[in-house]
């Protein structure tokens, strides 16, 4: 079973810049919070992105069988516990940029 280290690393985001030799380095967040009802879009994006691409197979060693076929049927559009179509859905996801400026000698010669 995966380690809580294996999902710490893309925490470190801001540290993976300034080891590459980058200052001044900013990070900036920005928060998007869906509330049902859903547009089909965001409806595609979360079966397609999150619950396929990203949840799908990578959260069953997490999980026992029992939470792990609870997980599917929220995500399934075809359950009748699908999670997106319920009136209380609420959901806030955060996405981080970091940016720092490369010194001279750290940018590749073409």
């Amino acid at each position: 079973m995966p380690g809580m280290r294996d999902l710490t690393a893309t925490r470190n985001v801001i540290g993976f810049v300034r080891q590459a030799g980058m200052t001044q380095v900013q990070a900036q967040t920005v928060v998007i919070e869906r509330t049902a009802p859903l547009t089909a879009e965001d409806e595609a994006y979360f079966v397609e992105c999150v619950f396929k691409g990203y949840w799908g197979s990578k959260m069953r060693p997490y999980l026992d069988e029992d939470d792990w076929r609870e997980l599917t049927a929220l995500c399934d559009p075809a359950s009748p516990a699908f999670c997106l179509r319920r009136e209380d859905f609420h959901h806030i996801q955060t996405y981080t940029v970091v940016i720092g400026v490369a010194s001279a000698d750290a940018i590749p010669k073409l």
